[in-house]
């Protein structure tokens, strides 16, 4: 069933052209119909509002105070107008029997029969005459004057017959040759629309399977082109996550597979050797609690990057005093200043940061903490606020090369650590810059002369 239904689908090009040809298709025909049926009334309603202006302009020159030769001058001027142009003719009678007989009321012939019938238009009286079995139809219509004279108007309609079949012809022959053009520019248009819309859905199939196609990208100023542009972005975004995914998932397995094995290694010493002096036996316990610790520490900030990364996670903000907030963890880290014999200094302002209290935490801590690593022994480490930044500035031993781009990665660990000078998992900045970005609060670090320098931006 599946396969036949798929057999019998329509393509997105077939479809649309033939929704393009059918409303056009449509279109002829609602208007050949309106042609064939409301010709005749629009015709007629037209010369009616013609022949009340001809009578309305005549009886307005029969009172201009003129010459009567002059006047009969523009009236025939106007006559011979309005009989080219609008086939109107009219004239001014003394008297309305003579109307009745220039028209026979009563017949003219045998074969002469003249019908005569009353159309209501706009609160006037028009007449429509048929003449006969000739077919000879005369629309007129008559006005009183204030000075006993007769204006009358008419018109023949017979015409309207001849002209109605020759304008349904045209009307065809126009149909066809619309309905031609229409096909050959629905089918150039559906096939352009359509081969990018195909173009988009072999990249998103692309996609689905985890392959990330380059330039993506459709030249166009409609929602296609805005699609295509979303989705070479909605493709990057895609590519970099899974590639930093790889990278963390690879980094965190590895950074996890030391302390597990030093655990299992010394773990299985102390079960199967029987003969381990106390002093070895403290030593091992101690290296398994330190392992412990860290692989502790390891997870619980794996835990904090996936909770801020967390679509579902909530940011909640109060005003934090700063100076509070680092004095809590210039205590926490107490016993790492006195090992290192380091000078504390401090001068800031009564300043408050607005935002998580917990999130902010976590980044003084890390900060204090990576500032205390690596400042050398006896150093200082310099806490002082300059033009709405915060600043955190340790001497270091050494000229360290430190990559300032790569510093925030997750897992990237300068020289010193490297050579197992710093413990760390290299996951304490990485975790900063999440958390400050998802506060929207400015950020930075420079080294220079001797100096590891921290800054935040004060946000109020």
């Amino acid at each position: 069933m599946k396969n036949r239904y798929k057999n019998m689908r329509i393509s997105y090009f077939k479809k649309l052209f033939i929704y393009s040809l059918f409303i056009i298709t449509i279109i002829i025909v609602i208007g050949n119909i309106f042609n064939m049926f409301l010709f005749d009334k629009f015709y007629i309603a037209r010369k009616k509002t013609l022949i009340m202006k001809v009578v309305e302009d005549v009886n307005r020159i029969s009172k201009l105070q003129i010459e009567k030769n002059e006047k009969r001058e523009i009236l025939e001027d106007y006559k011979d107008k309005v009989k080219e142009f609008d086939g109107i003719e009219f004239k001014l009678i003394s008297n309305k029997r003579y109307y009745s007989q220039k028209y026979g009321k009563r017949g003219h012939g045998k074969n002469r029969r003249i019908t005569h019938e009353r159309i209501k238009f706009e609160n006037q009286e028009f007449i429509l005459t048929n003449i006969g079995k000739s077919n000879i139809k005369m629309l007129s219509y008559t006005l009183k004057t204030e000075n006993e004279m007769f204006i009358t108007a008419w018109t023949s309609i017979s015409v309207m017959q001849g002209h109605k079949e020759e304008l349904l012809i045209f009307n065809l022959l126009s149909s066809i040759v619309g309905i031609l053009i229409t096909v050959i520019i629905a089918h150039s248009f559906s096939k352009k629309l359509t081969r990018d819309m195909e173009r988009l859905s072999i990249t998103a199939k692309s996609i689905s399977k985890l392959e990330f196609p380059k330039n993506i990208k459709i030249e166009r100023g409609d929602e296609i082109g805005d699609l295509s542009i979303e989705l070479e972005k909605m493709s990057n975004k895609l590519y970099e996550g899974i590639e930093n995914l790889k990278s963390f998932v690879s980094n965190a397995s590895h950074e996890l597979k030391t302390p597990i094995s030093v655990i299992n290694s010394y773990s299985q010493t102390l079960l199967l050797e029987n003969s381990i002096s106390k002093e070895k036996e403290k030593k091992y316990y101690e290296t398994i609690f330190k392992e412990s610790i860290n692989m502790e520490e390891l997870v619980q900030n794996l835990l904090t990057i996936s909770k801020i990364d967390s679509s579902s996670y909530v940011l909640t903000k109060e005003n934090i005093e700063i100076k509070s907030l680092i004095s809590d963890s210039l205590e926490k880290y107490e016993n790492l200043e006195l090992k290192k014999d380091l000078t504390i200094e401090i001068n800031l302002e009564k300043e408050n940061f607005y935002g998580n209290l917990s999130l902010m935490k976590i980044v003084v801590d890390n900060i204090i903490e990576n500032s205390m690593k690596y400042a050398k022994e006896t150093g200082i480490l310099e806490i002082y606020q300059l033009d709405k930044k915060i600043y955190f500035s340790n001497e270091i031993s050494k000229s360290i090369d430190v990559k300032i781009d790569k510093i925030w990665d997750s897992f990237y660990r300068g020289e010193e650590q490297l050579e197992k000078e710093v413990s760390g998992h290299g996951l304490g900045l990485a975790i900063v810059k999440k958390i400050l970005e998802l506060h929207d609060i400015g950020y930075g670090i420079d080294i220079k002369e001797e100096k590891f320098i921290f800054w935040i931006k004060i946000n109020q």
